[in-house]
């Protein structure tokens, strides 16, 4: 019999959340279910996955979170103490039991939504954590006086295969969003007149500090509008050229096509003037390749850049807070460049030695892309990832990896990245597709894993919205037949679907049904086999 004291005590601290929703009590709750296995019933395994029918529990969560709780109590009790069969016909038939006594009744959507859940036979947290969380932010959601849907449900829509950990996470970013963006929303009944002069005062205010203090202040919060216009008015008024290159950015950033002309003039600005613009800092920045050698440029600021960190010298100018305006940095010591201030980064670039500081930086940013060149790779960059939080990378959705040998996997596989991204690309060397399988299996937020080296089979683990089991693609364009059939025989496929992409296309009929035969008697472990001829493949998740 396993012990059921930790799964008693989320209970309580469920129905004490149903009771008085707070943010620290829902914290410690996901905390607690994503780090106690005792809802796990095998290798795994766990209850009540429901990331296609979590918008059903929405309304039923809403009503009765306590009913749900109680309902989710009495079948684990059961399921962990070894009482009733862990399959899902018991699992089913506890659930109606349940469903047809009155001092237990659950709405009809709820318990047709748990059936379902029952049905997959996965994780049970989500569908707790999803009532949880709903319940929380429907709150917040009616003290803002929003009318829109709560931030929860807004990134389980956009984001069906999130798990409820992180559509919640995300939904509390957007809350703090909401709330430093609080100075700039309109109060109830305030009138155009009003909300002009607010933003007259602010403009007004920025406009008398001087321009250090004005790029202290960009630098100090890259999303102040106020400082910014402040600081072109500034440049403008004295003749300054850069004044002119913010107006033809500023352009583009409208969407307004530059012509051949303007094109010409805004890379001539740059290229004059770019190493004045970082100032002492520009030192380290690698130049780009032809046809121009200057960083890249966003409303006046560097946005895009290499770095190059040789010395202790440049290890200071690092410091410098011009590269607070980044939104690509390619660095192989990022964490000695990034800051708490960077709210613009989006993408990251650099070596695992690197990508290991970044992960051990106390701080969140909203990178969401990172391409990490692991040649550097040694057994103690593992554990580091293994054992940080990375809240640097708490946004993280795309990884790509350059692995010098199959050996290297580890910092990928036994880290927190599967459990956020929903993307991996794996590049550079072999790599056995067991352990990626297993973690693309565990994860249901993961969309794709694709594993592509040239001369070596191409297989992608992918996930189809008309497919229960996740699908494993191989496609035979790059790689040679018997060397990827070979790779596949010592896979094991229980609950995969196999499809196979021929790069030449049939002849006819027959001898795609000839392939299909000889696919399904040599990949028998696998729940079902598909051949076809070369198709487009549409990736949506990587650059």
């Amino acid at each position: 019999m396993q012990d059921t004291s930790g799964a008693r005590e989320r209970y309580d601290l469920a129905k004490s959340l149903a009771a008085e929703p707070s943010e620290a009590s829902a914290r410690r709750l996901i905390d607690m279910l994503s780090d106690d296995g005792s809802f796990e019933l095998e290798d795994g395994v766990f209850l009540f996955d429901v990331p296609n029918t979590v918008l059903t529990v929405k309304s039923a969560a809403c009503e009765s979170l306590t009913k749900m709780a109680d309902a989710m109590w009495h079948v684990l009790v059961e399921a962990l103490s070894g009482a009733m069969q862990e399959t899902r016909d018991a699992l089913v038939s506890a659930l109606g039991r349940m469903a047809a006594d009155p001092r237990s009744r659950m709405p009809e959507a709820a318990h047709d939504a748990i059936v379902e859940a029952a049905q997959a036979s996965t994780q049970a947290r989500h569908c707790l954590e999803a009532a949880v969380w709903e319940r929380d932010f429907a709150r917040r959601v009616r003290d803002n006086e929003l009318t829109e849907p709560s931030a929860f449900w807004r990134a389980r829509l956009v984001h069906p295969n999130w798990s409820a950990r992180e559509a919640a996470r995300q939904a509390l970013a957007d809350l703090e969003k909401r709330k430093q963006k609080a100075s700039d929303v309109e109060p109830p009944g305030a009138t155009a007149e009003t909300r002009n002069r607010e933003e007259q005062i602010r403009l007004r205010d920025a406009c008398a500090l001087s321009t250090p203090e004005l790029l202290a202040r960009i630098y100090a919060d890259p999303l102040d509008r106020y400082a910014r216009v402040a600081f072109e008015q500034q440049l403008e008024n004295r003749g300054d050229p850069r004044a002119r290159a913010i107006q033809l950015m500023a352009r583009t950033n409208e969407g307004k096509t530059l012509g051949c002309k303007e094109r010409t003039e805004l890379a001539a600005l740059i290229e004059r003037h770019w190493r004045e613009w970082v100032g002492p800092a520009a030192k380290l920045v690698v130049p780009r390749s032809k046809p121009t050698f200057s960083p890249v440029f966003a409303d006046g600021f560097l946005s895009e850049a290499k770095l190059r960190i040789e010395s202790e010298a440049d290890l200071e100018l690092a410091r410098d807070p011009v590269f607070a305006t980044l939104k690509w940095l390619i660095c192989d010591k990022a964490d000695v460049v990034l800051r708490s201030t960077m709210k613009l980064l989006r993408t990251l670039s650099g070596s695992l030695r690197s990508f290991a500081g970044v992960c051990e930086l106390p701080y969140e940013l909203e990178a969401t892309l990172a391409f990490v060149n692991a040649s550097d790779w040694a057994p103690e960059l593992d554990a580091r990832i293994g054992a940080s939080r990375a809240p640097v990378f708490r946004n993280l959705r795309t990884l790509h990896a350059k692995l010098p040998s199959a050996k290297a996997l580890g910092w990928i596989v036994e880290s927190w990245i599967p459990t956020r991204v929903e993307s991996i690309y794996v590049d550079g060397t072999p790599v056995p597709l067991q352990p990626l399988m297993r973690v693309f299996r565990a994860n249901h937020q993961l969309k794709l894993i694709r594993s592509s080296v040239d001369g070596a089979p191409g297989m992608t683990c992918a996930r189809r919205y008309n497919e229960r089991d996740p699908v494993l693609e191989v496609s035979l364009d790059y790689s040679d037949q018997e060397q990827a059939f070979a790779a596949l025989d010592a896979i094991d496929g229980s609950n995969w679907i196999l499809h196979i992409e021929y790069p030449i296309r049939s002849q006819d009929g027959g001898e795609k049904d000839r392939r299909q035969t000889l696919a399904q008697q040599r990949f028998s472990s696998f729940a079902r086999v598909d051949v076809s001829d070369p198709i487009e493949y549409e990736d949506d998740h990587g650059m």
